[in-house]
């Protein structure tokens, strides 16, 4: 089914996506740089995470599992983890305030639409945030 578009709707959709593109030319080298550390740390997370999942629910593949704390809890626990649910919720909590976003909602604003205020916020917390995934990591290694 195909979806007619006045060209009022076509400008506004192509203002939108020029912009777009625009304020992600803008960021500097420097910047790109923390957002991939970032983003590439944040995934070693998260996959660890999604592997234990896995295992627990003897699920095929790991495509379709969520970050959740109601499941990352518990998992962490069956698996007698010695990680902090502060660190957690730090981590894959779904806090969205602006100066206190947890890691995840911080990664998703990152990775879909890369405002300065992120990329800001990303910079100011950064040995914090670090620190997080840091010690999640290293309790998993144990």
């Amino acid at each position: 089914m195909s979806i007619s578009l006045t060209q009022e709707q076509i400008n506004k959709i192509r203002l939108e996506v020029k912009n777009k593109v625009l304020n992600a030319e803008k960021i500097s080298t420097k910047d790109s740089e923390l957002i991939e550390c970032f983003k590439s740390k944040f995934t070693i997370c998260e996959v660890a995470y999604k592997i234990m999942e896995q295992r627990i629910k003897k699920l095929k593949d790991r495509k379709n599992i969520k970050l959740n704390l109601i499941n990352i809890k518990p998992n962490i626990k069956k698996l007698k983890y010695k990680i902090n649910e502060n660190l957690l919720e730090k981590l894959f909590g779904s806090k969205d305030i602006r100066g206190s976003k947890s890691i995840k909602k911080l990664r998703d604003a990152l990775t879909h639409d890369s405002k300065l205020n992120d990329i800001e916020e990303l910079k100011k917390r950064q040995t914090e945030i670090f620190n997080t995934m840091n010690t999640f990591l290293t309790e998993l290694k144990k």
